[in-house]
């Protein structure tokens, strides 16, 4: 079975209502890009920290996508206040 990528993205917005429409707004890009699923939310604790959890084809579709100009162009649309923080996973199936 073929290892899939994982990417998990957080920072802080000014606005989750006005960061989520230009996420939603990008979904047909992300999921050309390579993405198979994306899930979004806030801390519980801190609702100006927005984390995204995707699953990608590939990691390199990931990583792609991530360091695109036009990616960082619409985050700052977004109303992100701080530098994003991204973690790149890899499922080992080994069971």
């Amino acid at each position: 079975m073929k290892n899939t990528a994982k990417t998990i993205v957080y920072h802080k917005v000014a606005d989750f209502a006005i960061w989520k429409e230009i996420f939603n707004v990008l979904s047909g890009l992300r999921f050309k890009a390579g993405a198979l699923s994306s899930e979004v939310g806030t801390l519980h604790n801190d609702p100006s920290t927005v984390y995204i959890i995707n699953e990608w084809k590939s990691m390199d579709a990931a990583k792609a996508f991530l360091s695109h100009s036009d990616l960082a162009i619409n985050m700052q649309k977004a109303g992100i206040t701080e530098k994003p923080y991204f973690l790149f996973l890899v499922k080992n199936n080994f069971f």
